[in-house]
């Protein structure tokens, strides 16, 4: 059954530290990706030791009979081990550093830094109401922002400014923020 396989796949990769317990849904989710499944029913089992070798070769097998590995040559089967492999490493951040300069350090020009919009449209998502400023919600897009302050947008996700390190040589003001997605 292929869902013994992806389940061996995740707690080979648990127990060799490759990924954090945490991770295990999620290299789940990319081994099925890998394999082009759209099911998946965890078996719930403790497998304890695990042996690579056959468990990539059930899932070589079953990714053959299914389409999804084009030919069931060495090199393919390489190639396709090689992308499942690869797929358990943990998860990428979520987090993006933003170093970037504003003329002022209202709530429509930060808003607007820290989620790639234009001014106008930061200060059109603050006027419905869709922004908040340290989890209030903020109609007025001239309101001031400090350091230390939490925007979120809905459908945009959430900015911190980390550091207000003063300001350029032009008179513009800098800003550290970070960007959770």
């Amino acid at each position: 059954m292929i869902d013994n396989a992806v389940s061996k796949l995740a707690a080979y990769a648990l127990q060799t530290g490759l990924i954090e317990e945490n991770e295990s849904i999620w290299a789940v989710n990319t081994i099925l990706d890998v394999l082009k499944l759209d099911s998946y029913t965890d078996p719930q089992e403790n497998w304890g030791e695990i042996e690579l070798a056959p468990v990539l070769e059930e899932l070589l097998e079953d990714a053959h009979a299914r389409g999804v590995l084009a030919e069931n040559s060495v090199v393919y089967r390489d190639l396709f081990d090689t992308e499942l492999m690869g797929r358990l490493t943990p998860r990428p951040a979520q987090v993006k550093t933003i170093r970037d300069t504003v003329a002022t350090l209202r709530l429509d020009a930060v808003t607007a830094c820290g989620f790639s919009l234009s001014r106008s449209k930061a200060a059109a998502l603050i006027a419905s109401g869709k922004v908040a400023l340290n989890h209030r919600e903020c109609l007025k897009a001239d309101r001031p922002v400090a350091e230390g302050d939490v925007l979120t947008c809905r459908g945009l996700g959430k900015c911190v400014v980390k550091e207000v390190p003063g300001q350029s040589k032009k008179g513009r003001t800098m800003l550290v923020m970070e960007r959770y997605q």
